[in-house]
């Protein structure tokens, strides 16, 4: 698999590339944490704050942005905060 002018990415895992030493072979690192349950538990919490926010009327959520708007907040943060928290669960 190894060629002098190999360049490119393989399966988003391994990458041929040139340098000033010669060619090279890397690998893509990921992050050790990536999917993991912690994460992906966070992941579907935040998915289901987003579908509350775009379920409200609008008038809920120019409400939000009022209460939002007395904390420094967007009405988008400040319910997400609140929906994150468990307060409306």
């Amino acid at each position: 698999m190894f060629s002098v002018g190999a360049h490119g990415t393989i399966g988003e895992a391994i990458t041929f590339k040139g340098s000033m030493s010669g060619p090279r072979v890397t690998v893509k690192p990921g992050h050790k944490d990536a999917g993991s349950a912690a994460q992906n538990v966070q992941r579907t919490s935040y998915q289901e704050a987003v579908s509350y926010w775009w379920g409200l009327h609008v008038h809920e959520r120019e409400f939000y942005n009022y209460l939002g708007d007395q904390v420094g907040m967007t009405g988008f943060n400040y319910c997400l905060g609140r929906y994150l928290e468990g307060w409306m669960l």
